[in-house]
């Protein structure tokens, strides 16, 4: 149990919300808590001394040790006598939480230098201050532990509000310290971290206790950090709803700092704006939930691996390397995998109801025997030379959809195909682009069509007796960040996957095109999926396709068979 006995701590802004309930945690794990709040409001303006001692005396009248201090910590003079004051009544100071701070909105327009300057002194000045005073003491301890805080706010651009430019620059400010003081505290046995909270208190203009997002629900995360217990020093806490998340801003691998980025280069502006989108990587922040549920599971190194496919009969993933022209078999129980090359790039690869292969291989479709003998069968409809056969799926009825597109992805050159077992081509629709993936909704009233160009994910109405579809309609669209939507798979649950060429995931996207889990990858270019063996496990497929000597050398995965264990139940059926 993580226990504060003989623990002295002062917490600032402990009067009310996150800083009192930081500051009752502490003191019922044994801590000797002085409880710092000047009463101001919201928006920093006013005192009222009587705040801090109603705080200290509710958590005396639970059996905790609390001492109020009402004084301000608005200069380097404040906050010296605060903690000389501390140190002079209670023999030491082992732990800082500076949690005190307001909110206040003025557009860059209308800022005000004294609006400006009392964000910064108690955003900024004042745990700068106060760390200075308290570190002698924490030095010759040996001990010490220091949490500041900072925000959601001004970390991530997308919480990001109008008119809390000071607010967020006080606490970007914050994480800089902590980078800092972290380093300078590592050899007296000083730990430095930042905690990110959310919780609805006066700062959301909320007096009474919250039904959600509560101020204790982030106390746990805040009471590690200043524990005996941890260790780790230099992190942000993300802390809300009883959910914590740490992290910090790493360096790549192979940067000689600071000569050497590992990265683009460039000599020109022109450069720069051609190279942009590979100097400006976007990656969302990782979740160990889904980091840890990727695993290589063949280093295959495909050139352009596309077009999982589940094949129950044989027990095998069969998959494509599309530029690479091989047709694969993978035995997951094995870790093996069988490749056989063929004669052209290889679109897509789909199984019969009689377990008949059949491939795409330019704009023809073929028959594979498990000898390896192609045996053509039918050439789709096309324009003369430069068009080819991509991503495809059979229907219940034996009927194959697959799109044709052109090699230089000639907009509205794209055309999805019905190929019905009679021998019939139809038309289904065109004007695409790069037609991928496709797929059904479980009840099969509806088709999804890729084009990954759009880049958007169509829905059609379909009549699975006729194969009949009504007019197309968007779906899910992306934006230039996402990546390229390319292959997809529709989960019994109506859900989709849709994989994220050029952007290193694969998402999930909901019945109604909300988009809600995405798992980042270990390759760039993700390019399809699929469930196999009817277990827990989602395989994606990748490429190489494209890629720099550098940006294989920063992820050597690429082209590999990914495995995802999803941790759910309601996985897809296989094929």
């Amino acid at each position: 149990m993580i226990d504060f006995s003989h623990r002295v701590a002062l917490v600032t802004g402990a009067g009310r919300g996150l800083g009192f309930a930081y500051a009752d945690a502490l003191a019922a794990r044994g801590a000797t808590v002085i409880v710092q709040d000047t009463g101001t409001g919201a928006d920093g303006e006013g005192d009222d001394p009587a705040i801090a001692h109603a705080a200290a005396g509710r958590i005396a009248a639970s059996g905790g040790n609390a001492h109020a201090a009402a004084g301000p910590i608005a200069t380097r003079a404040d906050c010296a006598a605060l903690v000389d004051g501390v140190l002079a009544e209670h023999g030491r100071l082992d732990v800082l939480i500076h949690n005190a701070g307001w909110v206040g909105y003025q557009a860059i327009e209308e800022l005000e230098p004294d609006f400006l300057d009392r964000m910064m002194r108690l955003g900024v000045n004042a745990p700068m201050w106060l760390a200075r005073a308290a570190w002698p003491a924490m030095r010759r301890q040996g001990f010490g532990r220091v949490l500041l805080t900072t925000s959601d706010r001004a970390i991530y651009p997308e919480y990001a509000q109008e008119g809390l430019a000071p607010y967020a620059a006080a606490k970007m400010a914050a994480v800089g310290i902590v980078n800092v003081l972290a380093l300078e505290g590592r050899p007296h046995g000083i730990t430095v971290n930042a905690v990110s909270p959310v919780a609805k208190t006066r700062m959301w203009g909320v007096e009474s206790e919250p039904d959600e997002l509560r101020p204790d629900a982030v106390a746990p995360g805040a009471l590690y950090l200043v524990s005996p217990d941890c260790k780790a020093s230099g992190w942000v806490l993300r802390a809300s709803n009883g959910q914590f998340v740490a992290t910090k801003a790493r360096e790549a691998a192979n940067v000689t700092y600071p000569r050497d980025l590992a990265t683009v280069s460039a000599d020109t502006p022109e450069d720069v704006a051609a190279a942009w989108k590979r100097i400006a990587i976007d990656a969302p922040e990782p979740r160990l939930s889904d980091a840890c549920a990727v695993t290589i599971a063949f280093p295959s190194a495909a050139v352009l691996g596309e077009c999982p496919l589940w094949s129950e009969s044989r027990r095998r993933l069969l998959w494509v390397d599309t530029v690479g022209r091989t047709l694969n078999q993978f035995d997951p129980a094995t870790g093996r995998n069988a490749a056989m090359g063929m004669p052209d790039v290889v679109g897509m690869v789909a199984e019969r109801a009689d377990g008949i292969v059949v491939v795409a291989l330019g704009c023809d479709l073929a028959t594979v025997d498990d000898d390896g003998e192609v045996r053509r069968i039918a050439t789709a409809p096309h324009g003369g030379d430069g068009f080819r056969l991509n991503d495809g799926r059979l229907d219940a009825q034996g009927r194959l959809w697959v799109g044709l597109m052109k090699n230089d992805l000639q907009p509205g050159s794209g055309v999805l195909y019905r190929y019905d077992p009679d021998g019939t081509w139809r038309v289904m629709d065109e004007g695409f682009t790069l037609i991928n993936g496709l797929d059904w909704s479980p009840d099969r009233r509806t088709l999804y069509v890729t084009d990954s160009r759009a880049p958007a994910i169509y829905a059609y109405d379909h009549d699975a007796a006729s194969g009949s579809i009504g007019g197309r309609r968007p779906f899910a669209t992306f934006g230039p960040d996402d990546g390229f939507p390319d292959g997809l798979l529709v989960e019994p649950d109506g859900a989709l996957w849709s994989t994220l060429f050029a952007g290193g995931a694969v998402q999930r996207i909901e019945p109604d095109g909300k988009f809600t889990r995405r798992i980042a990858l270990p390759a760039p270019r993700p390019t399809s999926c699929a469930f196999a063996g009817g277990d827990r496990h989602l395989f994606v497929t990748t490429a190489t396709l494209g890629l720099t000597d550098a940006e294989l050398h920063a992820a050597p995965a690429s082209g590999a068979l990914m495995r995802l264990d999803l941790g759910r139940d309601d996985m897809a059926s296989p094929g």
